[in-house]
């Protein structure tokens, strides 16, 4: 977005246990970092925070629709229901289709679940794909350790404002959490 592109980022209304407050009603989008953001509302949210089972299914209506609008769909999880709807809308709409797994191609925990999720959907995903998105070159290993082709496959660790981080204090003047001028967190 900062660079002229129009983003426009589907998601849901999870805010944790609860719903977030103050998002548009479902369809209006809210202008967030100079991206177009739509939230949809998850049929339950207590899945979405205890299961990781996100479920807005006025997502499921209107992924296709949202699809066509663009050049190129970029998901952020592998193992969701909204990956699955997206990917095939891409798919089935001829639109490029990369994926950022964030760490999560491997089978740990609910070892079981994962393994039915991907023989059902996730390697057909990661075999359309034109792109993944590694982190780590962990990750790219574990990509072509499930049959991602190679040259899909891009190293792009997590990016960080090193800004952030250019006015440390010295090693030997951290302070530590309670000292008087730390914030409430512990944090200077």
């Amino acid at each position: 977005a900062a660079r002229g592109h129009q983003v426009r980022v589907l998601t849901t209304d999870s805010g944790g246990m609860e719903r977030l407050r103050d998002v548009p009603k479902a369809g209006m989008a809210a202008i967030v970092d100079g991206m177009e953001v739509i939230y949809y509302r998850n049929a339950s949210n207590w899945l979405a925070y205890h299961q990781r089972i996100f479920w807005p299914p006025d997502f499921f209506s209107n992924i296709r629709s949202q699809v066509r609008q663009f050049d190129i769909v970029h998901a952020h999880e592998l193992r969701s229901p909204l990956t699955v709807a997206s990917s095939s809308a891409a798919y089935h709409s001829g639109r490029p289709f990369v994926i950022s797994p964030h760490g999560g191609l491997r089978h740990l925990g609910k070892k079981l679940a994962k393994q039915i999720f991907d023989v059902a959907w996730g390697n057909r995903i990661l075999r359309r794909a034109s792109g993944l998105f590694a982190v780590s070159p962990l990750e790219v290993q574990d990509a072509r350790n499930l049959g991602v082709d190679h040259p899909k496959i891009r190293l792009v660790p997590n990016a960080i404002d090193d800004d952030l981080f250019r006015h440390l204090p010295r090693r030997d003047r951290a302070q530590q959490p309670g000292d008087d001028q730390c914030g409430p967190d512990g944090l200077l």
